[in-house]
């Protein structure tokens, strides 16, 4: 995985947004920003996880 410093709470943000169908508008924006920065989800919420472990 890539070693970059990204703000933890747009992420976290993020990956609520991502996950509430009430907005598909904005789910749809989150989902392009996650895949642009991390590749995909799955790889945000490591990304995630591992720095929650530092």
């Amino acid at each position: 995985m890539l070693k970059i410093n990204f703000p933890m709470s747009l992420l976290e943000t993020w990956m609520e947004l991502v996950n509430n169908t009430n907005f598909p508008d904005v789910q749809k924006t989150v989902l392009h920003n996650i895949t642009s920065v991390f590749g995909s989800v799955n790889a945000a919420e490591l990304f995630l996880e591992q720095q929650k472990l530092k």
